[in-house]
């Protein structure tokens, strides 16, 4: 899986400063997972965004797009490197992380027994 390392290295950072994270390699980069929700990924061309439907319009400007890939992912946007140097990585990772922490933590998944 290509992600840009770098990026990944900031964003660790960024969100350790206000929370407890875990990593998971998915949508063909690296996912941080916030109270068990996805919150910020970096691929090779920048971040994805979980911003909700509600609000993928209202973060849309120059740089962002909402995500499609094979299917549209809804209420994920793309941030492009310009947008991220230009806002700086915590304006746009930490309202996510904030989102997170105030959501209930999803209930684990469970296994089925059947053989």
């Amino acid at each position: 899986m290509a992600y840009d390392e770098e990026l990944a290295r900031q964003v660790r950072a960024v969100i350790a400063s206000r929370a407890e994270f875990d990593e998971i390699k998915m949508f063909g980069g690296l996912c941080f997972m916030v109270n068990t929700h996805m919150t910020v990924g970096v691929t090779e061309h920048g971040l994805l965004l979980r911003v909700g439907k509600e609000l993928v319009d209202a973060v849309a400007r120059g740089g962002t797009v909402p995500m499609m890939g094979q299917r549209a992912m809804t209420g994920v946007v793309r941030i492009d490197r310009t947008v991220i140097a230009r806002d700086g990585l915590a304006a746009w990772v930490l309202p996510r992380v904030e989102v997170a922490l105030g959501l209930p933590p999803k209930p684990p998944k469970r296994r089925s027994t059947r053989r």
